[in-house]
């Protein structure tokens, strides 16, 4: 697994781990279990070579969306060169074992009014157009690309996740604006980690949104965790997203048909509602 410490990377280690598959976790600190700079190519395949692993989780990615958009040469390194390095590592590799790529992916690949079929791609932002990209190339080995949004607390010290920064702030009565013209459909990311374990065991190629059958608006999502965890929600308020120069655009509707995930992979895939719950439940 490439990214393996990070906030999604911390949970799938360990659901994988608890379905029976052997898992190593990829990092570019000497403290990491396999340490490598995926886009040395050469310790790259010095890696696969000793290791020989049956599928490659890449979940590598510059996803700081205002980050992207000041720095598309980072963002285009991140997000679609260390692919292009690991396709070519793959390329390699499989000569002599099959090596199943699976691609994390983005629903900032969409705009416009959703839900949005996996062939309706129009990347808003410099983070969408090189995760878009990033796909493409992955596509090129048979790879398994898997666009989404997960919510959920963090495991990890450096990032808050948006659940975290809406209840830290309740908690503290900052103020807080929530955006009633932004809607998504999320997964909890245990939710999303069971979807890729799935996708571990099937490895099926395309393409892939896997989300909630249904979407809510990030301003119903605040709210409805406030509700739940009883919090005084008098510091926040619901506002409309508007543009800002200094700021990368962000697609109002992020909404995404995922019947094609149901379908090929045989998984029901839940109401946003039971998600929600599921976030709620980690900061009681």
């Amino acid at each position: 697994m490439l990214g393996a410490y990070g906030f999604l990377g911390s949970i799938l280690s360990s659901t994988l781990a608890a379905a029976g598959h052997v898992v190593l976790r990829q990092g570019r600190s000497n403290a990491a279990q396999v340490p490598c700079d995926p886009l040395d190519a050469r310790a790259f395949r010095s890696v696969l070579g000793q290791h020989h692993p049956s599928t490659i989780i890449n979940l590598i990615a510059m996803t700081d969306v205002d980050l992207c958009e000041r720095e598309p040469v980072r963002a285009f390194e991140a997000n679609v060169q260390v692919v292009e390095s690991i396709v070519q590592a793959v390329g390699q590799e499989s000569k002599v074992d099959r090596l199943h790529l699976i691609q994390i992916s983005t629903d900032q690949v969409y705009d416009g009014p959703g839900p949005h079929h996996e062939a309706d791609t129009r990347p808003p932002n410099v983070y969408g157009v090189t995760k878009h990209e990033g796909e493409v190339v992955a596509q090129g080995i048979g790879a398994s690309v898997l666009r989404t949004n997960f919510v959920g607390r963090s495991r990890s010290p450096n990032r808050k996740s948006l659940s975290d920064w809406i209840v830290d702030s309740l908690r503290a009565t900052q103020p807080i604006t929530v955006f009633a013209n932004i809607r998504f459909n999320p997964l909890h990311v245990s939710t999303l980690c069971h979807c890729i374990e799935r996708v571990v065991s099937v490895q099926t190629p395309g393409v892939f949104n896997v989300g909630a059958i249904n979407g809510i608006s990030k301003a119903e999502f605040a709210q409805s965790l406030a509700s739940q965890l009883c919090l005084d929600s008098a510091s926040m308020q619901s506002g409309s997203y508007v543009e800002m120069p200094q700021k990368a655009r962000r697609p109002l509707d992020m909404t995404m048909a995922v019947d094609k995930f149901q379908r090929t992979f045989g998984v029901s895939l839940p109401r946003v509602e039971g998600e929600v719950r599921l976030v709620a439940k980690e900061y009681v």
